[in-house]
């Protein structure tokens, strides 16, 4: 079992708590009612471990004008561009702004039928330190 936490505690002991965490030792934060939702504080990396198996499947397409269209299904995210580096930075550049915007709105997000599922990979895109490590994402 995890260790866990009044909210109380936690805040009172949080240099203790995070230091927990960073040593992979996941923690559970628990509210005073019992109705309201408790936290796991996790670090970055395991989170990182855990969500490697949502993986990106990009799909290249050519079209007929020369161009080349990128698709990554699971999102329904799609770039075209001359050559496969522009539309590579283009697809960049969606995935950024989709992941930002599917977070701040994540209540609604996270409950559309047809976006529930994309919650894993956003995390994932999230937890992109640079555009170096995005890329390695998705293979490009």
């Amino acid at each position: 079992m995890f260790l866990e936490h009044s909210f109380t505690d936690a805040r009172s002991h949080l240099t203790a708590v995070v230091d927990k965490v960073i040593s992979n030792q996941p923690q559970i934060i628990r509210k005073r009612k019992q109705s309201e939702k408790n936290v796991m504080l996790i670090d970055t990396e395991t989170q990182k471990e855990l969500l490697t198996g949502f993986s990106f499947m990009l799909g290249e397409i050519p079209e007929e004008d020369g161009s080349i269209t990128l698709a990554l299904d699971v999102l329904n995210l799609y770039a075209n561009g001359i050559t496969k580096e522009e539309a590579t930075n283009d697809l960049l550049e969606q995935l950024q702004v989709y992941a930002e915007e599917y977070l701040a709105h994540i209540n609604a997000y996270r409950y559309a039928p047809n976006r529930k599922a994309h919650l894993p990979y956003i995390l994932r895109i999230a937890l992109c330190e640079n555009e170096q490590e995005l890329r390695q994402l998705l293979n490009a």
